[in-house]
């Protein structure tokens, strides 16, 4: 008797032959092959190729955790973002400008009330006496505020502080530190101090 074996295991292969093929990590295009799926790393940034990264500013960006995340939170890239960027190849120091052009695209972005709510808290705005300061606060790691004030956006990176939040950080050469708990805040620029209150319902 001819052993079955080897013509069942036949059967099976011919069955087998006529089920479509399956497309790991990939999508078919009309002809049926196979094509690449291209996607960047859930830690990575969203606005550049880091494989085909250009020039020292996207090259900075890949290659920092904390600027990859930046980007991923000022959103799909625009050509005014694209071009703060690049300018700051030509600033004295190449990271601080990237961090300010970051948030200071992200604060905006808060403002017309777009953007990752779970890492960005405000627009939030507080009476400090004669003036009133809109904050936005970046909660990634160590985390920023992007203050409203005078004539151009102010970024002051979070520090250590015994209760509330607190930032601190130099505005055109000048001191500046935003203290934080509730609705109160403390508001220092260039030396002067005033105490702030939130401004009720524009949280």
């Amino acid at each position: 008797m001819r052993p079955i074996g080897p013509l069942l295991l036949c059967f099976a292969l011919a069955a087998c032959s006529d089920r479509e093929p399956a497309v790991p990590n990939g999508t078919a295009d009309q002809a049926g092959s196979s094509l690449p799926q291209s996607s960047a790393p859930a830690d990575g940034p969203a606005t550049i190729d880091c494989a085909r990264a250009s020039g020292q500013a996207e090259q900075a960006v890949c290659a920092d955790k904390e600027l990859a995340t930046l980007d991923r939170l000022a959103g799909p890239g625009d050509e005014m973002l694209k071009a703060s960027r690049d300018d700051c190849v030509r600033a004295d120091e190449l990271r601080p400008c990237l961090v300010e052009a970051y948030a200071t695209r992200i604060a905006e972005r808060a403002r017309a009330g777009s953007g990752d709510s779970a890492m960005v808290t405000g627009p939030v705005a507080f009476n400090c006496g004669r003036d009133t300061i809109e904050a936005t606060f970046i909660n990634s790691e160590p985390g920023y505020v992007v203050l409203a004030a005078d004539d151009r956006p102010a970024v002051l990176p979070r520090i250590a502080a015994a209760s509330g939040v607190a930032f601190e950080g130099r505005v055109d050469g000048e001191p500046w530190s935003l203290w934080n708990k509730g609705r109160e805040a403390t508001l220092v620029r260039s030396g002067r101090e005033a105490s702030c209150t939130e401004v009720v319902g524009e949280r």
